[in-house]
């Protein structure tokens, strides 16, 4: 009797288990999962009102199928509100949320409140800035690393290009038009600076491909750190490999071509037949990656804009008529996708593109949906994606302002803008800008 007890006993707990699991699995299986990862790290997580428990940013919830309202506080910051649908056995992911603050701090880089402009190199680490003198600029050189400024330049107008060399050891400026110097930063053995229009003529001229009248430089492109004391040279009839520092030259490319672009050891560009092509430098091999011709008979080469996605076949070209055309493997021929723009910027995914139109209008157009929305503000100069797709920055009426054109939402960084320009970091973000002050920091 006592067996069979026992045997009850037995059989029972393990319907009862059973039972018991099969009601935590129902229950289980109306649970969905709300993820987000967001800074500060510190924020306060409400749902429904409730606090919810995160660590280092991190939110992991399990939560009943519904619609919940979720926000995200810190003092002094800005509230990110959201709207989310909980659906069973899926992973409802709201990926980051940044919370911007309300008042962005400053650190001021440099205090002299007569600089003119400033530039800095790729890691923005060196900057340099220009001052007045009564006939003339002086340059400076500052290095963020000793917070020391430097001054090692003078020349009788500020300059319209700056470009820093890969070892960030040589500026190559441009002062007007068939003006081009090399210039030695502080540090450099050599301080003399080189007339880059005349070493060029002198080189083309050594290997019997002297031009006349002179050659006009319409772009110069810096090399990587692999060959850093070479330049591309683009001409009205060539593109040259140059080396201005011992004299050698080699020509890769006959005939004019619209403005470079370099990515790695490839250049592209559209040649005089309207085709976009493509060189790699190594083994001089010229590709056509499309049929389609993007230049008419009586267009300026030189006013046409070729942007590349990082790191992926996506190209982006835009006419001196403002028609700009989509070029990738879904699109060749090139999707039109509009008739009044004048630049473009690909986010930092290179799924959304900024169109910035003649009217200082804004358009985004998602490459996944195919979809152009426009955009309900206006922008100075072209914006610049900061952190994610959702958020660029942009200039208005001396304003610095981020604006996420998801949520439609602005914040203001700073309204006290003197040069209508700015410096973005987006390894770090940091935002560089100048002020009236000097030259200032801020970020998250």
């Amino acid at each position: 009797m006592k067996q069979v007890f026992i045997i009850f006993l037995i059989i029972l707990s393990g319907a009862l288990i059973f039972i018991g699991f099969r009601i935590y699995q129902q229950k289980t299986d109306l649970l969905g999962v709300l993820q987000a990862n967001f800074l500060p790290k510190s924020a306060v997580v409400t749902i429904n009102g409730k606090v919810y428990n995160t660590r280092d940013g991190i939110l992991s919830a399990k939560l009943k199928t519904q619609e919940y309202s979720v926000s995200f506080s810190y003092p002094g910051y800005s509230v990110v509100n959201k709207v989310v649908t909980i659906k069973p056995r899926q992973i409802t992911d709201l990926g980051r949320i940044y919370l911007f603050p309300q008042t962005w701090p400053q650190d001021q880089l440099v205090a002299n409140k007569d600089i003119s402009d400033f530039y800095s190199n790729n890691n923005n680490n060196l900057i340099i800035y220009f001052t007045p003198l009564k006939s003339g600029y002086e340059w400076y050189l500052y290095n963020r690393s000793t917070k020391n400024s430097q001054k090692f330049y003078q020349s009788s107008a500020l300059p319209q290009a700056v470009i820093f060399t890969a070892d960030a050891k040589k500026l190559l400026t441009m002062f007007k038009e068939n003006d081009w110097k090399l210039i030695f930063l502080p540090g450099n053995l050599v301080n003399q600076e080189i007339d880059l229009d005349k070493r060029f003529a002198d080189a083309l001229k050594k290997i019997n491909l002297e031009i006349k009248p002179s050659p006009q430089i319409k772009q110069i492109v810096v090399m990587p750190h692999s060959q850093e004391n070479q330049i591309l040279v683009r001409t009205l009839q060539a593109v040259y490999l140059f080396n201005p520092l011992d004299g050698s030259v080699e020509k890769i490319i006959d005939g004019f071509v619209s403005p470079l672009v370099l990515e790695e050891k490839k250049i592209f560009f559209i040649k005089d037949n309207g085709i976009l092509s493509s060189l790699d430098l190594d083994d001089k091999n010229e590709n056509q990656l499309s049929f389609f011709a993007f230049k008419e008979s009586n267009e300026d080469l030189n006013q046409i804009i070729i942007k590349k996605s990082l790191g992926q076949d996506v190209f982006l070209v835009i006419k001196p008529n403002g028609w700009v055309y989509l070029l990738n493997q879904e699109h060749n021929p090139p999707l039109l996708l509009d008739e009044h723009t004048t630049d473009v910027n690909f986010s930092l995914s290179g799924n959304n593109i900024i169109l910035y139109q003649t009217n200082k209008e804004l358009l985004i157009y998602d490459l996944i949906k195919d979809i152009k929305t426009p955009l309900d503000i206006l922008s100075d100069s072209l914006p610049q994606w900061f952190i994610d797709d959702n958020c660029f920055i942009l200039i208005n009426d001396a304003n610095l302002k981020i604006y996420n054109f998801n949520s439609r939402e602005t914040w203001l960084i700073t309204d006290n803008l003197k040069k209508e320009r700015f410096l973005l970091d987006n390894a770090l973000n940091y935002i560089f800008f100048l002020t009236p002050e000097g030259i200032m920091k801020t970020g998250l």
